[in-house]
């Protein structure tokens, strides 16, 4: 839920920059809001979603049978460089 709201947020108003994790909700709208494909035009907000290859849910190290080490890592990489490449120092 929480990179669908995420994204919702960033289609409100202008954030700094926003990454989302696995990317449900992307062709059919879930809680309550329209699909992510349908709010894109008004995403004002540099916005970076990481999907896992095998499993949406590479990244949650609660379980074991999907968590995948060396993904979480990479995404986690990638998500500290998408934040210095779009966030000023204080932001």
């Amino acid at each position: 839920m929480d990179g669908t709201v995420s994204f919702y947020a960033a289609t409100l108003r202008p954030l700094g920059a926003t990454v989302t994790f696995y990317g449900g909700g992307v062709t059919e709208g879930r809680f309550g809001l329209p699909a992510l494909v349908d709010l894109a035009p008004a995403l004002g907000t540099p916005w970076l979603d990481l999907y896992g290859d095998l499993d949406h849910r590479f990244h949650c190290n609660d379980r074991p049978s999907v968590f995948n080490p060396a993904d979480a890592k990479d995404a986690w990489q990638r998500t500290l460089d998408w934040f210095d490449g779009h966030l000023a120092d204080g932001q």
